[in-house]
């Protein structure tokens, strides 16, 4: 099966080998937090246990069972539009980020809020990325972040210029890259610069490590 989420306020489960589809649900439904009234969803899905997790410019994440397109519950609103794919903490729980500039944890059982982090200062455009114990926030305002994963307390803070995609994580450190065309490596647990190079142009898309 795949799925695939768009501006037309549905998610759309298909079948991989033939293309035909299997059943729609309905998300992203409620006003856009953007202002754009033709805006519903351009977060991708994340899957866990027989449920897909989709977040919406209505700020809501929308949970679907992957068998039969069921809706199991919608989330209170985040601070603003949801534009990155949530990320799993564990078997209990997700992450994610909103163009409010916000990381909340929910409850993958019911959409029940765990925990807020303070403001970071700018809006999260891409999924957090969990780095052992750490999870890795980038922002539009030009600053990475290290939250503790299991509080979301402020653990470091890395300025730069604006990041758009997500950062990933190899061995030790945390790739990404920022809108002045460089990428950089961090140490995921401090934050300390391991290099820098520059590019031509802006990276769009998330490094691969």
């Amino acid at each position: 099966k795949g799925l695939v989420a768009s501006h037309g306020r549905d998610l759309v489960c298909f079948d991989t080998r033939s293309g035909a589809a299997l059943w729609t649900a309905g998300v992203g439904l409620g006003a856009s937090l953007a202002g754009e009234a033709d805006a519903a969803v351009e977060a991708p899905c994340l899957i866990v246990g027989g449920a897909a997790f989709v977040g919406g410019y209505d700020g809501r994440v929308y949970a679907v069972a992957v068998a039969d397109g069921t809706l199991r519950w919608t989330s209170a609103p985040c601070a603003g539009p949801i534009k990155g794919a949530a990320t799993a903490l564990d078997a209990t729980t997700l992450v994610v980020g909103s163009h409010g500039g916000f990381v909340r944890a929910l409850a993958l059982a019911d959409g029940s809020v765990r925990r807020t982090s303070e403001h970071l200062g700018g809006a999260v455009f891409a999924a957090p990325t969990l780095a052992g114990e750490v999870l890795v926030v980038a922002t539009t305002a030009g600053a990475v972040h290290g939250l503790q994963a299991a509080t979301l307390a402020p653990l470091w803070r890395k300025a730069g210029a604006p990041v758009f995609a997500q950062p990933v994580v190899h061995e030790d450190a945390v790739i990404y890259g920022d809108v002045s065309g460089a990428v950089h490596a961090v140490s995921h647990d401090d934050g300390a610069g391991r290099w820098s190079i520059v590019g031509s142009a802006a990276p769009v898309y998330a490094p691969v490590a």
